[in-house]
């Protein structure tokens, strides 16, 4: 999840606490130049973006200030609602250094990045802000991966479960076991791919996981690591070795991974 501001703001990072005065206290907030009401546009309470920055910002769902984007004249007016209104709020405000807003990463690709930016995020405990991506233009999500980016969640499912937490209906095991990367998906669909295309990150690109929405973070290590390949569908480049048999590869990233297109070596 993010914090954006319109292309015309000079603004380039934003701290948990700094969030936490702007969205709890709107025109109060004293954090400049965040300190318009009208023009800090949020979600509302049914949004899952709205609930995690909740959550890490510190302000209840239900006590943010600013104003639903959806319900800005422009967006009223054209049935506008969700990320599209955000961006229509941020991009029209008259204010565009006092205008910020939040959406998720997955609403953010190349048409939406020529209108907004995003803040790069300093958690509690943090010297500087980072962006979600090792530069603000990237699409790696090298310091969500790694922790240093601190605003991401799990994408929840429900399922049926019996007493061991196995889902009842064999199905839905099958295709989750393909969404968390314990199965390869059939019929040649690359969920790496799709995934890293649309700023998602399935845990074996990871090197961290919470295990509670928020908590604290805690190094993690896949059983088969992707993070090489994700490398290549997100860049179009990986700094890993390319392979094709578990000889190619050197000791220090001895296993070829050759689950994808493209085979490369990984630490496991």
């Amino acid at each position: 999840m993010t914090f954006v501001v319109p292309k015309g703001s000079s603004q380039q990072s934003i701290s948990a606490k700094a969030a936490y005065f702007v969205f709890g206290f709107g025109s109060d907030s004293g954090v400049g130049p965040w300190t318009v009401n009208a023009s800090m546009y949020r979600r509302n309470t049914s949004s899952a973006v709205q609930a995690l920055l909740a959550t890490a910002i510190g302000v209840p769902l239900t006590e943010w200030a600013g104003v639903d984007a959806a319900t800005v004249p422009l967006n009223v007016a054209g049935g506008v609602t969700g990320a599209a209104a955000v961006i229509n709020a941020l991009e029209t405000d008259g204010n565009p250094e006092q205008a910020i807003g939040i959406l998720a990463d997955t609403n953010i690709d190349a048409t939406t990045a020529s209108h907004i930016n995003v803040l790069a995020y300093q958690e509690d405990g943090q010297s500087c802000g980072y962006y979600p991506d090792s530069t603000p233009t990237s699409h790696d999500k090298a310091n969500v991966r790694d922790g240093h980016y601190a605003l991401w969640g799990p994408i929840h499912f429900f399922a049926y479960v019996d007493a061991n937490g196995v889902p009842t209906n064999p199905e839905v095991e099958r295709l989750l076991s393909y969404m968390i990367g314990t199965s390869v998906a059939p019929g040649g669909v690359d969920l790496i791919q799709i995934e890293a295309q649309n700023n998602l990150v399935p845990p074996c690109a990871m090197l961290v996981a919470r295990t509670v929405e928020m908590g604290p973070l805690m190094s993690y290590a896949p059983a088969a690591s992707c993070g090489c390949y994700y490398d290549y569908e997100a860049t179009g480049q990986s700094s890993c070795q390319e392979c094709s048999q578990q000889s190619d590869c050197p000791v220090s990233a001895p296993v070829c991974n050759l689950s994808y297109s493209v085979g490369f070596c990984e630490t496991q």
